[in-house]
Formats: C-alpha cells, structure tokens, sequence
C-alpha cells in the first residue's frame, strides 16, 4: 500500500484498517451507500482515497456479498432508524460469513440488536461523538473508531479532471446504459440548473424529506434530494458529484441543512451557514472536525421556508 500523503492524515485510522486488507481470503468488494447527490460526493471522495492507497476494490451490491469477502461498505448516514441499507449489508455479511466487513465514516443511531451481534471482524468508523458513545454501549464486541466523513478529503480540482476525462457518454447522456438511468441523471441536470442563487449570490437548500427539521424545503430546491440512485460506478459518482458542485460553486455564500451541500461549499471555498437536521447529525458531524471545514458555521435555529 501507498503510504499516506498529507491530505488524508485525518483518516490514518482508515487508512491504518485499510491496510490490513490488502491480501483478503477471497474478494475484496466496495459497496457504496446508496442515496442522493450528497452521497456521490462520498463516494467520489471514497475512490480517491482508494486510489491514494493503491487499492482496487471490486464495485458491488450487497446481493453480491458471499462467504470469506471481505466488504467495505462507504459511508453516509445510513445506519440510522430510518433507512435500511447498511443494515442489510451488514446482516448479509453476519448471514454469508465474511471474512472481514469495515463501515466507512457513518452516522450511527438506534440498530442495538445488530449492534450487539457484531464481532471482532466487524470494523466500524463513526464520524460524530454520538455515534461513538453509541457504538462503546451496544458494539462492544465490534471493533469501532472515529474519523471524517469522507467527503470532507474530496480533491475539487482531481475529480473535475477525471471527469473531464471520461467518454462524452457520461457527462452527455450516458449512451449505452439503462435508458432509465440515464433518464435520471439528464432530469435531474435539467431540474437542478434551474436552483440558481439570489441576487446577491446567495444560495439556499434544505431539506424536503423526512429528515427535515419542522417544515420542509420546496422539492425543487432540493439540490441533493432531486437525485437517488445505487451509485454502483465511480463513473456516475464522479458526474454526479461534479454537477452538484458546479450548482454550488454558482453562489458565493451557502445557507443550508444538506450536510453535503455545506461540505461542498466548503470544499469550494465559500461559506455555508449549515442548520442541523432534524436528529442533530449535521451539527454532530461538524463539530467532530472543524478545522476540517473553516468555511462552515453552525447556524441556529431552525430554518424558515416561509
């Protein structure tokens, strides 16, 4: 393994765990959180950070995951009550027999009972306090540390060259895979051009789902919520995420309680008033590493649509 340049000193413990992977039993798969917009630019982030470290793992789904893999599954806030995507991954992976699973820099709520059947072979990163007195009460058996999201190591100026590099298909249309895909990503370009800032070039997105604290943000305003997918190719994440920071980028200040929103900005340089959600994971999640994100301040209270 590549030893760890100075950019990704925050993630040693990572990059620390990764290392012990490198000659596993059988495959070594990367299952990226499936989601929005925000969790292309973990995921972008992700592959960069494998790249640094020479690994290549095997893109998959957690259907994939069969006995002695060993699974690395990206990070986000997944883990949580409302969603049950990591959930499944790691019940498949206790189900299969993996030979090892580690869940990248995650939010981590609720889920005591597949907490507590987690051993030694299950490594989990937390991203935010909370999460880790979580894991120190109902994983005690697992293995468990902190580190950034990873989103907050992402390299604006390398993914926007690797992107510049790919087939005209995957800025353009994607020519050749899933009409229904392809569908997606080109709406979800045409819809998101429309969220421009104010007159003064300020920029404002919130939430319109359920994690939304009090009232909701309008749908269309949503920059990260206007897109999902399974985010199954770096190709698609490297797009995607490029978009949405070119969206950001358009503005010169941020007010926002899309966590990645306010991470992408910082990522540009522009700073971003940053609400919390409606479970305190955006506020959490900062406060874990703010020399990390000088562009962001915590903003209280809430946020009014009206």
């Amino acid at each position: 393994m590549n030893d760890l340049n100075l950019h990704w000193q925050p993630w040693s413990k990572v990059a620390a765990c990764m290392g012990t992977l490198l000659h596993p039993p059988h495959r070594l798969l990367f299952i990226a959180n499936p989601g929005n917009a925000g969790d292309a630019l973990i995921a972008s982030a992700t592959w960069q950070f494998f790249e640094d470290l020479g690994m290549r793992p095997t893109q998959a789904r957690i259907r994939d995951i069969r006995r002695g893999d060993t699974v690395i599954y990206g990070g986000g806030g997944n883990l949580i009550p409302l969603y049950q995507d990591a959930r499944s991954a790691m019940e498949t992976s206790l189900k299969v027999g993996v030979n090892r699973f580690v869940l990248l820099p995650h939010t981590i709520r609720g889920h005591q009972e597949l907490l507590s059947s987690l051993d030694a072979r299950f490594t989990l990163f937390g991203r935010d306090e909370a999460t880790l007195q979580h894991l120190a009460t109902h994983a005690s058996a697992a293995q468990w540390d902190m580190a950034p999201d990873m989103a907050l190591g992402i390299d604006v100026g390398r993914l926007q060259h690797r992107v510049a590099m790919l087939p005209w298909r995957w800025t353009w249309g994607w020519t050749g895979l899933r009409r229904s895909r392809r569908a997606r990503y080109q709406g979800w370009k045409s819809l998101s051009d429309l969220i421009l800032p104010d007159t003064r070039g300020h920029l404002a997105v919130f939430r319109s789902d359920q994690e939304a604290t009090h009232q909701r943000g309008p749908i269309e305003q949503d920059l990260s919520g206007l897109y999902h997918s399974d985010l199954r190719d770096r190709d698609e994440c490297d797009a995607v995420a490029t978009w949405f920071l070119h969206i950001i980028a358009r503005a010169f200040s941020v007010s926002t309680d899309r966590l990645h929103v306010a991470i992408g900005a910082n990522a540009l340089h522009r700073p971003a008033c940053l609400f919390d959600n409606n479970y305190g994971k955006n506020h959490a999640v900062m406060r874990a590493f703010p020399s990390l994100a000088p562009h962001v301040s915590l903003c209280f209270p809430a946020f009014n649509t009206a």
